[in-house]
């Protein structure tokens, strides 16, 4: 099998669409796009030590993956699903809900562990600009440490055979 290409894009908010467009190139093929906040090295935390492992959070600059819509294993047919690994602590989701971007309607949590992170599975036809922004929006507010208001986008092609 050979190994899947990997694109990355550093974007702003305002120029998202771009991170957009290069989505469609992997999404619906088991393609997958990760997200993180660009971080000043003199706001960077320190790496995790030997027992992080054993910890209750996740990082404290959140990684956001999105999963579009696709054909799984024998063509079944695998619903999108948008998560947060975050080091905010628990009920992501309903901090979201109360002072954040929300939980969009129609979009169900199927996870929101302090450790693991927040999952939401995504109903059919949700564009795939909408899941982006919606998970800049919710990682942004749930990062506990400054960020420079960029993105660093990784988009991963599905592997080949």
């Amino acid at each position: 099998m050979r190994r899947a290409p990997v694109e990355e894009l550093d974007v702003g908010l305002d120029d998202l669409d771009r991170a957009v467009g290069a989505l469609a190139r992997v999404a619906g093929d088991g393609g997958w796009v990760n997200c993180s906040p660009v971080v000043a090295d003199e706001d960077r935390p320190p790496p995790p030590g030997p027992f992080a492992v054993f910890g209750a959070l996740g990082p404290a600059v959140p990684l956001a993956t999105y999963v579009p819509a696709h054909a799984g294993r024998g063509g079944a047919p695998q619903p999108g699903e948008a998560g947060i690994q975050h080091g905010s602590g628990r009920r992501a989701a309903l901090r979201l809900r109360e002072s954040g971007p929300g939980i969009p309607d129609g979009w169900r949590v199927v996870q929101d562990h302090p450790r693991r992170g927040l999952v939401v599975r995504l109903p059919e036809g949700t564009p795939d600009g909408d899941v982006l922004r919606w998970l800049v929006t919710a990682a942004g507010a749930l990062c506990t440490v400054p960020t420079t208001g960029r993105w660093r986008v990784t988009l991963h092609a599905p592997a080949r055979r």
